[in-house]
């Protein structure tokens, strides 16, 4: 966001919010910077997510803390239950652990990993088309959450300077789109159009998919994430506006 407040750039179309909170809050109490809106939906990821018919079909299932009591529900291995957690190499593979030991989950809870991002999408997948029950690690928007009904297994929320790994939720990942503050002067009809700006899952989901039918590779975060350019007024790609909005 230094380009933003530098004026090197006039909008910033992903700033992430929730990584960079004390130079958002300062920013844009200071004037130095103005929302414009959502980029994308708030993301969220957890560890513990299961079919909305599994807790609608058991009543008094709500947290993490409740997996002990609703054992018998899920499916097990060694008398345990399955929980599908992210591949290795992927950082979050390493919180599933530690938050299933903070929680004292780990005598009754054996981490599954699969072979593949889409390996993890076809357990849910596969669970859900039979109407079975099924615990694991999703986040939206992603293939194995859109579209979807899922029901995230209550968390106690992290305090301040608290990470996920001591036993708390995941924050939601705020994205937003920020301009600098003399946009609003120069160039009116790019504000409106920017708050006019909706990109859903559905619609980040079709992005992805028509950009891997084109063979384009997208910077994708594990949450979900997508690329896009920004728009400078000094430099890359000029300020215009389309003759349709």
């Amino acid at each position: 966001m230094q380009g933003l407040l530098s004026g090197d750039i006039q909008v910033d179309m992903q700033v992430m919010v929730t990584e960079q909170k004390s130079a958002w809050n300062d920013a844009i109490n200071r004037g130095e910077a103005v929302s414009l809106g959502k980029s994308r939906v708030d993301h969220w990821k957890s560890a513990f997510v299961v079919p909305t018919y599994v807790v609608e079909q058991n009543p008094g299932l709500k947290t993490v803390q409740d997996i002990r009591s609703f054992k018998d529900v899920f499916p097990q291995d060694g008398g345990k239950v399955i929980l599908w957690t992210c591949l290795s190499a992927w950082s979050c593979s390493k919180t599933n652990k530690a938050q299933i030991e903070a929680y004292g989950l780990n005598d009754i809870i054996v981490l599954k990993e699969p072979g593949s991002r889409l390996d993890l999408f076809k357990s849910h997948w596969n669970a859900a088309g039979r109407g079975e029950p099924w615990l694991g690690f999703l986040w939206s928007p992603s293939q194995g959450s859109v579209g979807q009904s899922v029901t995230l297994l209550e968390e106690p929320p992290c305090l301040d300077g608290a990470e996920p790994e001591s036993g708390c939720s995941h924050p939601a990942e705020l994205t937003r789109i920020v301009a600098h503050p003399g946009l609003e002067d120069s160039s009116s009809e790019i504000v409106e159009f920017l708050k006019k700006w909706d990109f859903g899952p559905a619609t980040e989901m079709a992005a992805h998919t028509r950009l891997a039918e084109l063979g384009r590779p997208s910077k994708t975060r594990q949450s979900g994430g997508y690329a896009i350019r920004r728009m400078s007024g000094r430099s890359g790609l000029p300020l215009r506006l389309p003759e349709r909005y």
